[in-house]
């Protein structure tokens, strides 16, 4: 299971987006910002990603393209410890330090950490992270 705190967000913010109140054709697509790595440790530019990201599309409204949520997957234990060594931090503290960076930058509303690549039984690559997410999207927001 997911971590179901970044899905009752992008629920919330898709019912915004698709109101009947809002026409079809002027209807934004939501953006959903999905950021997978180590975060051993996260740091303030790892949260500037998101920023910008989002940023950027609201610059420009032309797009149609409206940010709904930042995700922030740390990565598997046997991952970061491939990749660090044995200076690795265990992914529970790992997204614990995420989830305090976050509110510490105030950007708790729209970002969250979700635990679910670092508690699988092996290591993911970016696409089965990222197939996931896409497939559950699609069954709670078809």
């Amino acid at each position: 299971q997911t971590n179901m705190q970044s899905y009752t967000l992008i629920d919330q913010k898709y019912k915004e987006l698709t109101s009947t109140k809002t026409k079809k054709a002027e209807r934004n697509k939501g953006l959903v910002f999905l950021v997978t790595g180590s975060f051993c440790p996260i740091h303030k530019q790892h949260i500037e990603l998101f920023r910008a990201a989002k940023r950027w599309f609201e610059s420009r409204p032309e797009l149609k393209l409206k940010p709904l949520v930042g995700i922030i997957s740390p990565a598997h234990d046997f991952s970061v410890y491939t990749k660090l060594g044995s200076g690795f931090i265990p992914a529970d503290h790992r997204v614990q330090m995420c989830t305090e960076a976050i509110e510490e930058a105030k950007e708790s509303e729209w970002i969250r950490v979700d635990s679910w690549e670092s508690s699988q039984k092996r290591s993911l690559d970016f696409a089965e992270v990222y197939r996931v997410y896409v497939a559950t999207l699609q069954k709670t927001h078809p």
